[in-house]
């Protein structure tokens, strides 16, 4: 290249750094593609300007959608992840609800059974209590049979029980009479 047409790519790349950013990207791809020893020495001047290159304003630009799409799928993988999480922490609460309620039936149906047991073995020790007592008022009654065989009764209400000292042969006969009745 001559002087003439190097001047005129500077004032080019000059008048396009001092305009605000307007250009298209592929642009950009197409005049740094072709570079040379020239151009990278006036990338390197403007750098020492205190100005970025094109090259490396549009790099900073493509990392930049980068990091904004990575971002998206990661916040879908934590969305995901949320609802996954959610999903397992129903199930996992659907679980404990059953065994709950499976326990709370089984809690109730054995205390059905003890109180079920409970009642047959109250009537069972009733049933005991009951033939012992019938026992015992039959033994008592014989009992007082028996010695109602060695007492004389009066006819009228209420019955008075009694026994002379002395038995006169007729009481003695009605006693004999009596206690071989009662055997």
């Amino acid at each position: 290249m001559n002087e003439k047409e190097e001047n005129i790519v500077k004032e080019e790349h000059l008048s396009r750094e001092n305009k605000p950013d307007q250009s298209n990207d592929s642009m950009d791809i197409e005049k740094n593609e072709g570079s040379t020893d020239h151009n990278d020495h006036l990338g390197k001047q403007h750098s020492l300007e205190g100005k970025e290159p094109l090259e490396n304003k549009r790099g900073k630009r493509m990392f930049g959608a980068l990091l904004g799409t990575l971002g998206k799928f990661q916040k879908e993988a934590e969305r995901e992840n949320q609802s996954q999480t959610r999903s397992r922490r129903a199930e996992l609460e659907e679980k404990v609800a059953k065994r709950q309620e499976e326990e709370k039936k089984e809690l109730e149906l054995q205390e059905s059974r003890e109180k079920e047991q409970k009642e047959n073995e109250m009537v069972e020790e009733r049933r005991i209590v009951m033939d012992d007592l019938e026992l015992d008022l039959k033994d008592l009654k014989q009992t007082l049979k028996k010695q109602e065989s060695t007492f004389l009764k009066t006819n009228t209400e209420p019955r008075l029980y009694y026994r002379p000292y002395y038995l006169l042969p007729s009481q003695k006969a009605y006693l004999d009479q009596v206690k071989e009745e009662k055997d």
